[in-house]
This record gives C-alpha cells, sequence and structure tokens, in this order.
C-alpha cells in the first residue's frame, strides 16, 4: 500500500500534474496504516537542459527567418513568463500562446502573435504553419492547439521543450528533431544566461525583425472584434469583451466556460499579466 501511495503523490506533483486515482477496498480503509508508516514525501527537481540541448535549440531559432515559440502550461505552472519575454526579446523570436494559456506573456508585448486553437483568428494558424522553425515550450501540443494535430505541420523543423516532450510523430508531422526533457523555468534560465555572451547573426535577425513587425500588425486587425455589425439579439459579444478590457484592471481574472462564446474572448481579449486567465483544456 504505501508504494502505490507514494506512486500516485510522485504521478500528481511530479513531471506534468494530473489527478490520480486510487480505489481502496472498505475493509483495507478500516485497517489504517501500520504503527510507524508515514505518508510518503515528494520533493520534485526540475529538470534542466543539457549544454548541448541549449545549443541546438539556440541554434535552431537565432538562424531562421520566420521562427515562433509555441508556449504553454508550463510556462505559467514554473512561473516563468518574465524569462520567456527576455528570451523571446534577445533572439528577436515571436510568442504563440498554447490553446487558453493566452495569458503566457503580456498581450500588449510586440512580440505576442495570438493564443492558438478555437476562436483564435486565422492568422494564427497560418504563423504556426509557415514557421520555418517552431519551439514547442511547455505544452502537451494538445487537440485545439495543435489545430487538430495539424501543427507541427509536415516537414516542419521544430523541437520540443517540455517535462514531457514528444518523442514520436504528432498528427501528421514528424517526431521532433530535438526532445529536451526540461522544466520550462531552468530552461529558459539558462538559456538566458547563455544568450548574454552570445553574437547573433545579422542577415536573420533582420529578417525576423521585418517580419515580426509585419505579423504583428496582421495579429492586431484579425483580433478586432467589436468592430463588425451585430444582427444578433442582446448586445454585441465583442463589444462586451473590448469594453471589459478597457474596464478591467490589468490583474483581474478572466474565466471562460468551454461554449462556443468562449471564442469571442480568445481571440479579442488582451491579457496584461499571467495567471490571470482561468479556462478549460
Amino acid at each position: 500500500a504505501a508504494t502505490v501511495l507514494d506512486a500516485a503523490v510522485r504521478a500528481v506533483v511530479e513531471g506534468r500534474p494530473g489527478p490520480a486515482l486510487l480505489a481502496i477496498p472498505e475493509d483495507v480503509q478500516e485497517l489504517g496504516l501500520p504503527e510507524g508508516t508515514r505518508a510518503p514525501l515528494v520533493r520534485p527537481h526540475p529538470e534542466a537542459p543539457t549544454v548541448g540541448d541549449l545549443r541546438a535549440v539556440l541554434n535552431l531559432l537565432a538562424s531562421a527567418e520566420r521562427p515562433v515559440i509555441l508556449a504553454g502550461a508550463g510556462v505559467l505552472r514554473a512561473r516563468c513568463s518574465n524569462d520567456l519575454v527576455r528570451f523571446a526579446e534577445q533572439l528577436h523570436v515571436p510568442v504563440i500562446a498554447s490553446w487558453r494559456r493566452g495569458d503566457v506573456i503580456p498581450n500588449d508585448h510586440q512580440l505576442f502573435l495570438g493564443m492558438a486553437g478555437y476562436g483564435s483568428p486565422r492568422v494564427v494558424r497560418d504563423r504556426l504553419t509557415s514557421a520555418d522553425a517552431l519551439l514547442v515550450l511547455g505544452s502537451r501540443l494538445n487537440e485545439p492547439t495543435s489545430y487538430e494535430y495539424q501543427v507541427p505541420a509536415m516537414g516542419q523543423h521544430w523541437m520540443h521543450v517540455d517535462l514531457e516532450p514528444r518523442t514520436g510523430p504528432v498528427g501528421f508531422a514528424s517526431a521532433p528533431e530535438l526532445a529536451v526533457k526540461a522544466d520550462a523555468r531552468a530552461f529558459l534560465r539558462a538559456a538566458n544566461a547563455r544568450l548574454k555572451e552570445a553574437v547573433l547573426l545579422a542577415a536573420p535577425l533582420q529578417a525576423r525583425d521585418t517580419n515580426n513587425a509585419a505579423d504583428r500588425a496582421a495579429w492586431e486587425a484579425a483580433s478586432v472584434v467589436d468592430a463588425t455589425g451585430w444582427s444578433g439579439p442582446g448586445v454585441h459579444p465583442g463589444r462586451i469583451v473590448a469594453d471589459l478590457r478597457r474596464l478591467l484592471p490589468d490583474d483581474a481574472i478572466v474565466t471562460t466556460d468551454a461554449g462556443a462564446f468562449g471564442g469571442w474572448a480568445a481571440r479579442g481579449f488582451r491579457f496584461r499579466k499571467p495567471g490571470t486567465f482561468l479556462g478549460p483544456t
């Protein structure tokens, strides 16, 4: 019983966290713990990347002209959104949030290009599939984030950094070129430290800056939700989203149910602080 309990606790708190179910017969429940037995104490240790892994990921992004980082719940759970912003800024690489993780970095940042999944404007999916290099960071690539497993696209250069990275094909895409088993914060802080002494190639850097500006403008135009007319009942849903953003403080927590109406917020609400969005995935 002690070994089963230990395994259950580890499943809950280590790696990618999740629920664990223990089915205990009623007669066993009445026995209680044996004398001197203690419940297990688990202290998970964040996985850190190797120097070789860091070099490979940085080379992938720094040599590309239209790379993108797809960041998910692993960044929020590790509370390293600021580290992600710094990482993106040093490399001049934009960030797209995974489905219902739109608060992963401030949406007003010029390197933010929207949230993937249901309700997102078409430009988000197009930007993901057209990337010449894709880093998936702290995301398990669920069905909405991957657009029914079509991101990463066939033949796309991509790498996966996660506590449980993919090691095989994802949907129609091949396995990642590199699967790095690492905690998001440990990876980002190690990468940022390495980037302090790095010199980036000028030509791809300039190309990234040009592409980033155009891509940001395209997303800003596509994420306006209150400019069109409304013929449905009641108030224009886009107007509600726009007014909420105007009236709510930046640290207000927004939550949506699983209904299709959540698409209005997914497309048009701009989160400014991490940990301010609760949405079912």
